[in-house]
């Protein structure tokens, strides 16, 4: 019985998602210069190297990516699927991917302090 209420939390955030990815394709910058704290991380993702220190990425000059280490790694990965490798596309779809993993995650947390409707419902929200 629980069984559904799980596959609800884990599909219906994963549909949601890939609904709002596939009609934000094409989502650009609203400037040619790179000026916004998301372009600055995008582009330190693309010129880090994986195999390097992760703190070395503080050595780009205009990175922006002081605490936000985990995210530019994270956008590092997903970039490799994407052409344009500078696309605001490559954060939202990023952002997706973690509210999905956080909705379920939130399901697990509730569904411990309370019964598993209540935590289907607030995981819902």
């Amino acid at each position: 019985m629980e069984h559904y209420k799980l596959a609800i939390v884990i599909i219906w955030p994963i549909l949601a998602a890939i609904k709002v990815i596939y009609d934000s394709r094409g989502v650009c910058f609203a400037s040619p210069d790179v000026t916004t704290d998301n372009e600055k991380m995008l582009r330190a993702a693309s010129k880090v190297n994986l195999l390097e220190w992760p703190s070395k990425m503080h050595l780009i000059k205009g990175s922006r990516a002081e605490t936000r280490e985990y995210w530019v790694i994270a956008v590092k990965l997903l970039q490799f699927f994407f052409n344009n490798k500078m696309s605001e596309h490559v954060n939202f779809t990023l952002a997706l991917i973690s509210n999905c993993i956080s909705s379920v995650l939130i399901y697990f947390i509730i569904s411990n302090y309370f019964n598993s409707d209540v935590g289907l419902i607030v995981s819902l929200l």
